[in-house]
């Protein structure tokens, strides 16, 4: 659902508040901070936490919110 509310853009194209997001089908998001960072949770009783983009292997794709 997070991704069809975003339009996709290239890892190229991306700024602070895009949404980066791992597999296919898609089973995490993180939201781009800036610096090759994300925010991100992995689940919804752990602490939100910034790491680098990379942390879980190479994004499967970007998207920007509608």
């Amino acid at each position: 659902g997070q991704q069809a509310s975003t339009s996709e853009i290239g890892s190229h194209a991306l700024r602070a508040g895009d949404v980066v997001f791992w597999g296919s089908p898609v089973y995490h998001a993180g939201i781009y901070v800036g610096d090759d960072m994300v925010i991100h949770s992995l689940s919804p009783d752990r602490t939100v936490h910034v790491a680098e983009i990379k942390w879980m292997g190479t994004p499967s794709s970007y998207g920007r919110i509608k």
